[in-house]
């Protein structure tokens, strides 16, 4: 079904601009309490960095198994705004209870929840982008998206500092607040700029909506892996974002870690602010080569970039080169995944089907766990066997990337 935004739209620079503010929402939000924090407080609790695989895992795969019944709902009644809105509330609730809990399990819990309704909203918030930017544009706004999200990296780490919060000294609390409030208010554009997408006429409600979108959700999976180059597609970026998963919950203990980059608390968020920097770069360049280029090529590129940054910062024997592969060419890469792999999925679904196909995107992408377990499971082995080491765990990842990005190479910039 074509879905229709609503009439009065406001402005289409104020709409896209609010569109890629929320991204920034929850980039920043992911940034403070999945990649920076949680980590570090959820290991202080139970004494190691496997917990975090059962604190993220099951969150993940949850989400995988209900995103194509959630992109049929967007596809037949509309409503994408209203649930990304939604998914958000629940997100930032569990985070603030996180400051309130001192179980491991509970916290493994909470996070869970958080982390669910996190993965969820991105659906319907995907299932926006081609309405507002147009054929043409698809490319730039959703590099904008990504260059905006991890400026707002820059502006939490300044105002952390600037406000002198300290969770060694304050608790993890402080931090879990100050990431909600800043995913609220940057999120309160996207309900008053951004049009809603109208359902189709004869759309089903209530219990009837939910039955077929459920009905349906294996359906459109068997659908959208059907064609040839939609399903190398999805298991290259399954294969490529099993890596960039993995590295998101685990870069700033590595970069912690003697056997990583060995810094401390302040080199740490210094580190992490200069991945950011070149993130910005990487996400609006990733997006105006996949408008450019098509989004393969950029997809593609970016894929080599994580390959090039990760086994340099493992395997260089120089220090600056392994701390500035990380910080550059990662980062610019992890920006361009995003970028660029959104905008080749929209090159090869017909637009009826993007909602849909946005369902089985997300899908892919929070299916993609492989190696997060065996990551952390290897470094703790390396611990307990008394020579620290991430060589086992960053091979894995090397390996994944290759593995997506050999489906990349097969299959087609379009739709047939």
């Amino acid at each position: 079904m074509m879905r229709r935004v609503t009439a009065a739209a406001p402005d289409r620079r104020r709409a896209v601009l609010a569109w890629s503010l929320y991204d920034l929402a929850n980039t920043v939000f992911f940034l403070l309490v999945a990649t920076r924090y949680f980590p570090e407080h959820l290991a202080e609790q139970s004494g190691g960095e496997t917990a975090l695989a059962w604190a993220s895992i099951p969150a993940m795969l949850a989400a995988a198994l209900l995103s194509p019944a959630l992109g049929a709902i967007v596809d037949r009644a509309g409503g994408a705004r209203r649930l990304a809105l939604a998914f958000t509330v629940v997100c930032c609730a569990a985070t603030l209870l996180l400051s309130a809990i001192d179980s491991p399990a509970l916290l493994i819990a909470c996070f869970a929840v958080g982390r669910f309704a996190y993965e969820m909203a991105a659906v319907p918030y995907n299932a926006l982008l081609p309405a507002l930017a147009g054929a043409d544009g698809v490319g730039r706004v959703s590099g904008l998206g990504v260059g905006l999200g991890y400026l707002g990296n820059l502006f939490a780490f300044g105002a952390l500092a600037l406000l002198g919060l300290d969770p060694k000294r304050d608790g993890y609390g402080v931090v879990y607040g100050f990431a909600t409030l800043l995913f609220v208010l940057f999120s309160l554009p996207l309900r008053i700029c951004v049009p809603e997408l109208a359902a189709p006429a004869g759309a089903p409600r209530g219990v009837a909506l939910l039955r077929d979108a459920f009905r349906d959700g294996f359906a459109a999976l068997r659908r959208q892996l059907a064609p040839r180059d939609r399903r190398l597609f999805f298991l290259g970026v399954f294969f490529a974002c099993d890596a960039v998963n993995t590295v998101l919950m685990q870069v700033a203990r590595y970069a912690a870690q003697p056997a990583g980059l060995g810094f401390d608390g302040a080199g740490v968020n210094s580190f992490l602010i200069g991945v950011q920097l070149s993130c910005i770069v990487g996400g609006i360049a990733f997006g105006r080569l996949s408008d450019r280029r098509g989004g393969r090529c950029a997809s593609l590129l970016a894929v080599l970039f994580l390959f090039v940054a990760f086994a340099l910062a493992q395997f260089a024997p120089w220090s600056p080169l392994r701390v500035g592969a990380i910080a550059t060419l990662g980062g610019a890469g992890l920006a361009g995944i995003w970028a660029a792999t959104r905008h080749w999925l929209i090159e090869l679904v017909p637009a009826r089907e993007q909602g849909e196909a946005f369902g089985v995107y997300g899908l892919v992408q929070r299916a993609s766990m492989l190696t997060l377990w065996p990551f952390t499971a290897l470094f703790d082995r390396s611990v307990a066997a008394g020579a620290p080491s991430y060589a086992g765990s960053v091979a894995l990842l090397l390996l994944a990337l290759l593995l997506g990005g050999a489906c990349f190479m097969r299959a087609s910039p379009r739709a047939a």
